[in-house]
């Protein structure tokens, strides 16, 4: 079960959050200063959600969230920007997750949720839940 951090929880956790935010985004050494100060001032102003998920007392996931209303359509939807676990979790774990965020979306009236990742667990676990995937995001370094 996903637990909802408060405004006021977040320097608590903080560096459970950091580590895990910036380890899921692969955010290279020179840019972490201001990639942790952009992520602070979000989650503390409530920009941003941090949900963790918890076995035995230990915080083995965290995950980072937003809402937007898309400009084109007009439709609210729940971001995914983080999802990092301390240890591997069961597709039943992640599934269980899955259903959280659900709810999460349903309650703030978002009609989709999206998620970006590179890595390829995500990719699979996806595919367990039943999440299809809308596009390919391509980049070439010059």
């Amino acid at each position: 079960m996903l637990i909802q951090l408060s405004s006021i929880q977040i320097p608590s956790f903080w560096e459970v959050i950091k580590f895990g935010a910036l380890e899921s985004d692969e955010v290279k050494k020179e840019y972490q200063g201001a990639y942790c100060l952009t992520l602070l001032q979000d989650l503390l102003s409530g920009k941003k959600l941090c949900f963790i998920g918890k076995k035995n007392n230990n915080i083995v996931i965290i995950s980072i969230i937003s809402f937007y209303i898309d400009s084109m359509t007009g439709v609210r939807h729940l971001y995914i920007h983080n999802v990092y676990s301390f240890s591997h979790q069961s597709k039943e774990f992640w599934l269980e997750a899955f259903n959280d965020m659900v709810k999460v979306a349903t309650k703030a009236q978002c009609k989709v949720i999206t998620a970006e990742s590179k890595n390829p667990r995500m990719a699979e676990l996806a595919n367990y839940i039943g999440v299809g995937s809308t596009i390919r995001k391509y980049s070439f370094n010059l």
